[in-house]
């Protein structure tokens, strides 16, 4: 889940809403920060939630399994958001974790396919936004 909805103007601070900026040391091992020029995703950000969040989580599981990192293959379902679909974010998924299967959610069908996206998800960030915006 995406805890800070703003990117990091700097190497100290970031903004949680459109005003207020806090320390970063209060957001360390709570999630992933790439840094963008309009704030919007892009491959940049993709790579690092793949790096910061899925590589983690995939070598926890790995680890409490007791399996061989890399024996394993680790399912990630994306929707068809361009930067998924995007050729080189899909090469260096292939080149740096070979064992990352991509699988894709045909468009139109997220909500079928991934209900907690438009469910609980879009309430948690409505919420969010109620919290941080000042």
């Amino acid at each position: 889940m995406k805890l800070v909805q703003s990117a990091v103007r700097d190497s100290t601070e970031v903004f949680v809403g459109r005003r207020r900026a806090l320390p970063r040391d209060l957001f360390q091992g709570v999630g992933s920060f790439a840094v963008t020029h309009d704030h919007w995703a892009d491959i940049n950000t993709s790579k690092s939630w793949v790096q910061d969040i899925l590589v983690p989580h995939y070598k926890r599981c790995c680890a409490s399994l007791r399996l061989v990192e890399g024996t394993q293959k680790c399912v990630l379902l994306v929707d068809c958001w361009w930067g998924w679909l995007d050729e080189e974010f899909r090469k260096w998924v292939r080149d740096e974790h070979p064992w990352i299967l991509l699988l894709y959610v045909p468009a139109r069908c997220t909500p079928v396919a991934q209900p907690n996206d438009a469910g609980i998800i879009a309430m948690l960030k409505g919420e969010q936004q109620n919290i941080y915006i000042f």
